[in-house]
């Protein structure tokens, strides 16, 4: 099968299931694993729902991964695909690599500037937090 019918295939399949299950759409950043089970964010109650994200498309049915899996590297290329039963990866997988150096560096230089930026981030959130306790300290001051 050529690469645009598979992937229209692939999506068909995704938005088919979606549609026959009546789920909701969820990306993976929107849940969290826990015990090989996952979880919507913040809530005790396994996920069962239609993952598709950048990186991620599938189904999960009461907390575990079934169904047809496509993942992708953060460049965008076909990183794997495959199915799942119950938790379990099933049949044959196939894995796909990135192609070349310049595109290997390219994706660990987005990478490393998206960790930077979360650094940043953390870094201004803590600066806010340190504000946030010195006001906290002063208004303990006036009450006393």
């Amino acid at each position: 099968m050529n690469k645009p019918i598979t992937s229209l295939f692939s999506l068909f399949l995704l938005v088919s299931t979606s549609v026959v299950y009546g789920e909701e759409t969820y990306r993976m950043s929107q849940l969290v694993e826990r015990d090989g089970f996952y979880y919507k964010k913040f809530s005790d109650d396994v996920f069962t729902g239609t993952v598709k994200s950048k990186y991620d498309q599938g189904r999960i049915q009461n907390g575990l991964k079934v169904d047809y899996w496509v993942r992708y590297h953060k460049n965008g290329q076909l990183r794997d695909k495959g199915s799942w039963i119950e938790g379990w990866k099933d049949g044959e997988w196939v894995h796909y690599s990135i192609s070349t150096l310049e595109e290997a560096n390219k994706a660990l230089a987005e990478c490393v500037n998206g960790a930077l930026e979360e650094m940043e981030r953390l870094q201004k959130v803590n600066k806010e937090i340190a504000r946030a306790a010195e006001v906290m300290a002063q208004i303990s001051k006036t009450l006393e």
